[in-house]
C-alpha cells in the first residue's frame, strides 16, 4: 500500500507541473502574436506586416497559377467493348 501512496504523489506532482509549467514554456517558447507596435525615440511606431500574404488578383498572376497546375481530363470508361 505504501508504495501505491507513493506513485500517486509522483503522479500528481508530475500532472500538476504539466498543467501549471505548459502555459509558461508555450508563452516562452510558441509566443502567440508579435508586437504590432514598436518603440522608436520615444514614440510607438507600427510594424509592417511582413506576415502578410497578399492574394494575387491580378489576371496575369491568375493565369500564371492555372498553369502550374494540369489540365483536367475527359472520364474514360476502363470496360472495353
Amino acid at each position: 500500500m505504501n508504495q501505491d501512496r507513493k506513485n500517486f504523489v509522483v503522479f500528481a506532482v508530475i500532472a500538476a507541473l504539466i498543467l501549471f509549467g505548459w502555459p509558461l514554456i508555450q508563452s516562452k517558447f510558441f509566443p502567440s502574436n508579435p508586437p504590432a507596435t514598436k518603440i522608436e525615440g520615444g514614440k510607438q511606431v507600427p510594424v509592417a506586416n511582413s506576415t502578410a500574404n497578399p492574394t494575387a488578383t491580378t489576371p496575369a498572376a491568375i493565369a500564371t497559377a492555372r498553369s502550374c497546375w494540369p489540365k483536367p481530363r475527359a472520364w474514360r470508361s476502363t470496360r472495353r467493348a
